[in-house]
């Protein structure tokens, strides 16, 4: 397993979501979810070829995104980026832990987590990732509630007293186990929250029959997968364009 196979899990994870809410996928030489909402949390392109067709188009109709590179781009990948106006703005890290079946946790008791399970609890979780990856309102609502009830996607919350303040997505497609979307609300990080919300979707994996868990996350989170013993397989640089736009 390497880097580029973990992205691609999470790039068939939005296919899979996105087709479910009739969002805009293409297949194809350059592997796109393009929903046209105006957050690139929502509009991801991992580009394979120097594709100006498909920048300038995304450019001309407003439609902020998030490129990384192809495995077969990567080398030039970065002077393209920077020729095209897009911000470099962090790395996603591809993560592995491969000894699922061996894995033993107790859950942390100062925190419930529970599944989302109707339109109620996808509207706090949209308010959640809304705050937590900066995008209006209604968008995670929107792309996620096609998904509500679809077996190959699981989406949790995590209370701290009964007051919601953290959020994340469990996909298992293609036979995977990927761990998605993990967010917690400012005033409540630095708690132990992120890693319960870890941890409790692990253990789900390994009950499911899961032998291995994968990740994709950001700088910011890097020390809690080293804490757990997760395998980090190297980055993505991720760019934005356009520039004004923060999302972690």
């Amino acid at each position: 397993m390497d880097k580029y196979i973990i992205f691609n899990h999470l790039m068939e994870t939005f296919r899979r979501v996105g087709g479910l809410s009739k969002a805009n996928i293409t297949i194809g030489q350059d592997a796109s979810i393009i929903t046209g909402y105006p957050s690139p949390l929502f509009n991801i392109v991992q580009f394979d070829t120097k594709n100006y067709t498909k920048i300038n188009k995304l450019k001309s109709a407003n439609i902020p995104f998030m490129s990384v590179p192809s495995k077969k781009l990567e080398e030039e990948f970065e002077a393209f980026a920077q020729e095209q106006g897009l911000i470099k703005s962090d790395f996603i890290t591809a993560s592995v832990f491969k000894d699922l079946e061996n894995w033993e946790c107790n859950p942390n008791s100062k925190f419930q987590i529970g599944s989302v399970t109707n339109a109620d609890d996808l509207l706090v979780f949209d308010k959640i990732s809304a705050v937590v990856f900066s995008h209006p309102e209604n968008l995670t609502f929107n792309f996620l509630k096609s998904a509500l009830g679809y077996g190959e996607i699981h989406l949790f919350l995590a209370y701290a007293k009964g007051q919601p303040v953290g959020c994340c997505m469990l996909s298992l497609a293609n036979s995977q186990a990927g761990l998605y979307w993990v967010g917690v609300l400012p005033d409540f990080r630095n708690q132990g929250i992120a890693t319960s919300l870890v941890k409790y979707r692990m253990n789900i994996a390994k009950n499911l029959g899961y032998t291995s868990v994968i990740a994709q996350n950001m700088t910011p989170a890097l020390g809690l997968y080293k804490r757990l013993r997760f395998t980090q397989l190297g980055g993505f640089p991720l760019y934005l364009c356009p520039k004004q736009f923060f999302i972690f």
